[in-house]
């Protein structure tokens, strides 16, 4: 079975898309009132279907809402090819998004803070799509798209022709640091935290506080926007720029470039100036123009 069949088998079963609405403890959800979900007691009680079709209703609704037709088509509740383990994806060329189905059925709101976490993907590539024809002016945080960085210190360099790979070396923790610190990551995880807490500060005040919806929202928000310990505030930034110079001097070396004996200084240098700023020793000063190097 391929992965669209496994989709659709999800959906058949499950009678995704066949609903108009969903009756559960005698409430009432539609696509018109489905945020009405998104309050921890009312989730729990929807059965798997239920919380499915909420997903495509909330997911429909986003499109409409933030204009993204032409960014976003579906929603599958399967895992990205090469994410299993994945809360979720976004596929701009197949213009989708993956859903884990195993995390429909946690007794929590992640799903709905990996849908919007997801959309505001959605959206920073419609802003990319705008920058190249013109429309929009780039800056510094739409060029650090140009480097990403996994949980396991892998790490890319894309361009319009290739793709680099590039292995940080560094301890898991910093590794995980590093992910949760992408750019990209750091902005989908901020807007999806302040988008849900909104939703549930709205329900808590029509169905009455509930410590459990409060307590759900802060330990998602300590796992995705957690208090580092590693790549601390103070030095996110010049840490995060460290790590994109690590990957383009390795692709300016691959390259032929630059010669080995510049690449080892260099990459030396950086490796040296990322291990200052995480033990408090301040700053160091590089015989190189780091700007000219990411230029």
């Amino acid at each position: 079975m391929n992965r669209e069949e496994k989709n659709n088998k999800f959906l058949e079963r499950n009678k995704i898309n066949k609903r108009l609405s969903i009756v559960c403890n005698s409430t009432i959800y539609t696509k018109e009132t489905v945020m009405d979900a998104i309050y921890l007691p009312h989730w729990m009680q929807l059965s798997e279907e239920g919380r499915a079709q909420c997903i495509v209703w909330i997911f429909d609704n986003l499109v409409k809402e933030l204009n993204l037709e032409k960014y976003v088509e579906k929603v599958l509740f399967i895992p990205k090819a090469g994410y299993e383990d994945a809360f979720a994806s976004y596929d701009k060329e197949d213009k989708g998004i993956f859903i884990n189905p195993k995390y429909i059925e946690s007794t929590s709101l992640l799903c709905i803070w990996n849908i919007f976490h997801e959309f505001q993907h959605v959206i920073q590539h419609k802003d990319e799509d705008l920058i190249k024809k013109g429309i929009l002016m780039t800056n510094d945080f739409y060029n650090s798209f140009a480097y990403y960085f996994m949980y396991d210190g892998t790490s890319y360099r894309f361009s319009v022709s290739e793709e680099f790979v590039y292995k940080i070396k560094g301890t898991e923790d910093f590794c995980l640091e590093l992910y949760l610190r992408n750019p990209m990551e750091i902005d989908a995880n901020h807007k999806a935290y302040l988008k849900l807490r909104k939703v549930i500060e709205s329900n808590l005040s029509r169905f009455g506080n509930d410590d459990e919806t409060v307590k759900d929202l802060q330990e998602i928000k300590d796992m995705l926007l957690p208090e580092f310990n590693i790549i601390t505030n103070d030095v996110a930034m010049d840490i995060v720029k460290y790590c994109q110079a690590l990957v383009e001097l390795a692709y300016q070396f691959s390259k032929d470039n630059i010669d080995e004996s510049d690449y080892n200084k260099k990459d030396a240098e950086l490796y040296n100036a990322i291990s200052q700023l995480t033990k408090n020793k301040g700053h160091v000063q590089l015989s190189f123009n780091l700007e000219e190097l990411l230029s």
